[in-house]
């Protein structure tokens, strides 16, 4: 793509900057939160995860994503934090008729958000997401520049188990520029989740990935049903989750699984 170079340089560089502020600020302890295993956006821990996601989309066209994420909050209050997370995915693909595939980097993704504590039962967060034209090949990028901005709440369910909450959140995908070749992008995605704590530290979350979208474009509706189930080891997290669409009208994928592993410090 003609904005490759220049989306890798600003990436970069706002790695950098991003990355020199994290390391000046204070930072919760993982420790400080032994029982919390991540899953709750108001409650962010610092973390680095691989995420590696197989897509069986449409066509006989499969996709391989292997993502590598940081996160790092910092409390600006006791009731004030302040989160940032990017995601760097390498994809393999393959396209109709291509069987050997291809690989490449897909589209990098910053985050940030602001969030608030209200007691230990509420919370409240909103933020904007930056998604860049990083790809090096079409077949694993948009070409648009996308920014994401929502925000939801969180309500902790102790009756239901000790740790469980829901925590629904909505999110405009809306494009900004970029190749004008790429159909424009006008998306609703809706992040219900319910989140239900296990005895030792595990866990089952479900929609909790804000694949339930909404274009605005066709007037069309994706809806899937999907469940994660983990466990967190000390400073360590395990979780696979596996995505099947009910409605499929935009032709994201006929199913999606997600291995991670992570590390909070």
């Amino acid at each position: 793509m003609d904005s490759w170079n220049v989306s890798t340089h600003f990436f970069l560089m706002m790695m950098l900057l991003l990355l020199s502020v994290l390391y000046a600020m204070p930072t919760a302890k993982a420790d400080e939160n032994a029982g919390n295993a991540g899953q709750d956006f108001t409650r962010p821990l610092g973390r680095v995860d691989v995420r590696w996601t197989y897509r069986d989309l449409s066509d006989g066209v499969e996709s391989h994503t292997t993502t590598l994420r940081a996160e790092q909050p910092w409390d600006l209050s006791d009731q004030w934090k302040l989160n940032t997370r990017f995601d760097i995915p390498g994809i393999y693909k393959t396209l109709p008729n291509d069987n050997q595939g291809k690989w490449g980097l897909g589209n990098v993704d910053v985050q940030m958000g602001l969030i608030h504590t209200f007691n230990s039962r509420f919370a409240m967060g909103s933020g904007v997401r930056g998604i860049f034209p990083t790809a090096s090949d079409d077949r694993f990028g948009t070409g648009k520049y996308q920014l994401l901005i929502g925000g939801g709440g969180r309500v902790m369910l102790p009756e239901i188990s000790s740790g469980s909450f829901i925590a629904p959140q909505l999110q405009y995908n809306f494009d900004i520029g970029g190749d004008p070749s790429s159909s424009a992008i006008s998306v609703l995605r809706i992040q219900p989740t319910l989140h239900v704590g296990l005895p030792k530290v595990q866990f089952l979350t479900f929609l909790s990935n804000a694949d339930i979208r909404y274009n605005f474009n066709n007037k069309k509706w994706f809806l899937p049903i999907d469940v994660t189930y983990g466990k967190r080891w000390g400073d360590l997290i395990s979780s696979i989750e596996v995505s099947y669409p009910i409605i499929d009208d935009l032709d994201l994928y006929e199913v999606k699984t997600q291995l991670r592993v992570g590390y909070f410090f």
